[in-house]
Parts: structure tokens; sequence; C-alpha cells
């Protein structure tokens, strides 16, 4: 039996960034999710940016976005975007880059479904299933 590689992002609610990080480096103006976003919504607000190495992405066949303990969207990982900087930090961040999910098998196990790997703060982890 094979397995999948998820990489699991958790989402906080959705929330401006004037002020807290402005200008943003992908030009936002939203992060977080609320229930009023559509998957194009939630996928433009938070493909990025993260602290991840790119090796463990890229083993990775799908991102599951979540958000109040549940997957609010799946993309099918086609790569990723580098050169982003953090403004607080100066470190290098990157940006996940695929296509929405919106039918099929792994829509069908994922979307709405618990967060198959529970975290605190807004954070990629990885699971295989």
């Amino acid at each position: 039996m094979s397995t999948t590689k998820y990489a699991v992002v958790t989402l906080g609610a959705r929330e401006k960034l004037e002020g807290k990080r402005s200008p943003d480096p992908m030009g936002r103006e939203f992060l977080g999710w609320d229930k009023n976003m559509t998957p194009e919504d939630t996928y433009r607000d938070n493909r990025g940016i993260w602290p991840f190495v790119v090796a463990d992405v890229e083993a990775c066949e799908y991102v599951l976005f979540v958000s109040d303990g549940l997957v609010r969207l799946i993309i099918k990982l086609t790569g990723t975007e580098s050169g982003y900087l953090n403004p607080a930090t100066g470190k290098n961040l990157r940006a996940f880059v695929g296509d929405i999910v919106t039918a099929g098998p792994v829509y069908d196990q994922w979307f709405e479904q618990p967060n198959p790997s529970p975290a605190r703060y807004p954070l990629v982890r990885f699971v295989n299933t």
C-alpha cells in the first residue's frame, strides 16, 4: 500500500495585514481564513510565505490548509516560489504553488475533515497517510 505525504498549514482567523507587515512581500491585504472566503481567496492569501525546507515540501503531493480544526482548502502542489524576504528577520521565505483541488478522492478524503496534524500556531507540518 502506498502512502501520500501532505504538507499541512494551520491558519488563524482572517485578519488585515495593514500595520502588521506592511508592505507585505506578496502584496496581500489579508492572512488567515473565514467562512466567507472562496477557495481562490484562501489560496491567494495563504499560499505563502512560510519557513519550510524545500526538500520536505518537494516530497509532498498536496497541501492541506486548516482553520478551526478542519481542512478548508487542498492544493495539488506543483512547486514553490522563493525570493520573499521576511521584513522582520531578513530570512528568505517561500510560497506554495499549486492547483486548487475541488473534486476527487483527495478532496473527498480531506475537505472539511479534522486536521491530520493539529498545531496551535500557523505552522507547516508534514504527515503521511
